[in-house]
């Protein structure tokens, strides 16, 4: 869905480079759930269109200032988190 003028676009929250189950749920406990799910710092995200200047990025790993960069992009579509619960 593409916002008109009188629609406001709300900030995503995107989780970059998470591997571990723990470190992610820690993370969810503090950011909360994310919005998108990039396995990688790529390409995509810096000149696909993925980022919004408002959203926020949480790294896993790399210095924020400085995010490893990867030439090849991830389809993320077919990685989901779910619910520790969730069978």
């Amino acid at each position: 869905m593409t916002a008109t003028s009188n629609e406001q676009i709300r900030p995503a929250l995107h989780f970059v480079g998470f591997t571990d189950s723990k470190q992610y749920w820690i993370a969810c406990q503090l950011w909360g759930k994310p919005d998108f799910i990039h396995r990688h710092w790529d390409m995509k995200c810096v000149w696909g269109g993925e980022i919004h200047p408002s959203d926020t990025i949480v790294f896993a790993k790399d210095d924020w200032r400085h995010p490893k960069l990867r030439p090849f992009s991830f389809d993320d579509s077919a990685v989901f988190a779910r619910e520790p619960n969730d069978e």
